[in-house]
């Protein structure tokens, strides 16, 4: 009886060791299928990230690049409007500042803008630098005031540099014939000119 009972126990045993060995691999088994799931979804999760920060990356890199471009494009245009302005300056401005300083030179375009001017029986304004009134005040009330048939009213203003303005009494407007004034106009026309010269093989 003995050996039947220990027969059973070793029977119930081995059924009990075999049985928790089956438990024991379907619980490993399903441990392994749930390691294996969040590894997959710990690469997918990863490659996701990688992905998007590849593209991130790239789309930086695309806008990092354009915004280079244009700026290295404005900075080009603004060397080329600096070069074009020192070589108009250099061109430009000493000439006609020597010449708005010669007396002769400001006289004759005063007279011719005098003749020019269409309403000849028109009461005028001329204004001059207060500089030159000494050297102007004889001529102006000869040579000027013969020019027109109708009163030219000549002031000296210390505001003025170089040059001269005329504007009909009534003051509506004012034409400005400064050494400032004429640059300006010469180097309208000349700018592109130079920017071709300059610029374009």
């Amino acid at each position: 009886m003995s050996e039947q009972l220990q027969s059973l126990i070793q029977r119930i045993q081995d059924e009990g060791v075999a049985k928790a060995r089956e438990e024991a691999g379907k619980i490993l088994e399903e441990a392994q299928a749930k390691a294996r799931g969040l590894l997959q979804k710990a690469e997918a999760d990863a490659a996701a990230v990688v992905e998007a920060a590849r593209k991130k990356a790239e789309e930086l890199d695309r806008n990092t690049r354009s915004d280079l471009k244009m700026g290295a494009q404005q900075l080009m245009s603004s060397l080329k409007q600096k070069i074009t302005d020192l070589v108009l300056a250099g061109s430009v401005d000493a000439p006609v500042g020597k010449a708005f300083r010669e007396a002769d030179f400001v006289k004759t375009l005063i007279l011719e803008t005098l003749k020019l001017w269409p309403d000849r029986g028109q009461a005028l304004n001329l204004t001059l630098p207060a500089a030159v009134q000494k050297e102007f005040e004889g001529w102006t009330k000869s040579a000027v005031k013969g020019a027109l048939s109708a009163e030219v009213k000549v002031e000296y203003s210390p505001a003025m540099r170089s040059g001269f303005s005329i504007a009909p009494s009534g003051g509506t407007y004012k034409i400005s014939f400064t050494d400032e004034d004429f640059a300006g106009l010469f180097k309208t026309f000349l700018r592109p000119r130079v920017q071709r010269l300059l610029f374009e093989a």
